[in-house]
Order: C-alpha cells, then structure tokens, then sequence
C-alpha cells in the first residue's frame, strides 16, 4: 500500500521503533509541514527505519510488503511519515468516523513517560480516518474515550 500518513503532535522527545532494536535519530527543522498527504522534500533530510513485523492476520510475522517510517521535529511539533509499499488494488481503503473504522491501517504507539507502562497510540487508515487511546497497563487496556489534538492525513 502506497499509504502516505503524516502525524502531528506537540511533543520533542526521542522516539523508538516498534521493537527495541530499532531506533530512529530525531532531526530538529525549522519549520512546519504541511499534513497534505504529500511528501515535503524535507523528509529527505529525516531518519528512517522498516523492517517491521505484522500484528495481523499473522502476529511478528514478516510483512508482505514494505513500509518505511520516518521522524521529524521542530520546536512545537513532531512529525511522523510513515510509506507503505502495495498494488492499488489490495488497498482497502473503508471510510469510518473518529476512532471506529477498519481497513489498511498504520500507527504508532508512544511511551511519553518512558515507563513501558503508559502512552499513546495514533492511527490512521488508508482513507484518512483518524484513531487514537491512551494506553495502560503496558497497552494491554486501551482509553479511546482520549481524544488528542493531532492532525493527520493520508493519499493512496
């Protein structure tokens, strides 16, 4: 799936991968970007990470396809890209309303207080739905009645 997302946050703090190995290098910029779908080239100058495993249908599976994340911040903002490589025509892109919808998703989850015990989760689907909760517990309970202040937007 070629799905663009873009996340916008108000937080600068260093940020890892899904899995402990990976870690992404935060590059301050000094300015914004436009959460459009499209690629600013300034994501050229970005940290970036792949190599991630499914969550479903086939749980640290290998993926099918690739995806690549990258990070960017500035004095106010965190910016995360996130490409997902795949044929338009396996793309499911269902429309929805704020937190309830399914399809092609992709997200991340934050650990604010590097305490492996609380954070947040952002997602976005293929159509541009937007989804958020904050997580307890180690994530193993999910608050989606949190609703954040991000923007978000995505293109196929």
């Amino acid at each position: 799936m070629k799905n663009l997302f873009l996340l916008f946050l108000f937080i600068s703090s260093p940020i890892l991968a899904q899995n402990d190995e990976k870690k992404l290098i935060l590059k301050f910029i000094d300015s914004d970007i436009s959460i459009d779908g499209n690629v600013d080239p300034v994501w050229n100058t970005a940290d970036s990470t792949g190599n991630f495993f499914q969550l479903t249908p086939y749980f640290a599976k290998e993926p099918s396809n690739k995806t690549v994340a990258k990070i960017l911040a500035n004095e106010n903002s965190l910016y995360c890209l996130i490409i997902c490589y795949d044929d338009r025509t396996n793309i499911i892109s269902n429309t929805g309303t704020l937190d309830n919808f399914d399809g092609d998703i992709v997200s991340i989850m934050i650990d604010t207080f590097d305490d492996k015990i609380t954070g947040y989760k952002f997602a976005v689907s293929a159509s541009g739905v937007r989804s958020d909760c904050r997580l307890l517990d180690d994530a193993r309970n999910r608050d989606y009645s949190w609703d954040g202040i991000w923007f978000a937007d995505s293109k196929i």
